[in-house]
């Protein structure tokens, strides 16, 4: 059994404090498109815009939707840790732990 000595309310402050900043990921793609479109624009070649997109479709916004993903799964998953060791289920807190720092699968 895992041993723990949570602050609650230290502990869902950070997690909601990490919420926030992963939120700002929907911006960063926002002005990434953005830049790419202005790019593409003023190269005013086919290839280049072609090859712009390419990088954006094909790595960047994947990098993008990786962190986003990888982020909303540990955020609700410690937050379902903190829950459950609140409610004092240490079983249900330490599954949920482990939840948390998985990797999901495209």
């Amino acid at each position: 059994m895992v041993d723990w000595d949570i602050d609650v309310a230290a502990a869902s402050g950070i997690v909601a404090q990490t919420v926030d900043e992963m939120l700002k990921f929907h911006q960063v793609e926002k002005d990434m498109q953005a830049a790419i479109d202005g790019a593409a624009g003023a190269s005013a070649s086919a290839g280049i815009k072609a090859a712009l997109e390419s990088a954006q479709n094909d790595y960047l916004g994947l990098l993008l939707s990786n962190a986003t993903a990888r982020s909303t799964n540990a955020c609700n998953g410690t937050a379902q840790a903190i829950n459950w060791y609140n409610a004092g289920n240490l079983e249900m807190a330490a599954n949920a732990q482990r939840n948390a720092s998985k990797v999901p699968q495209p």
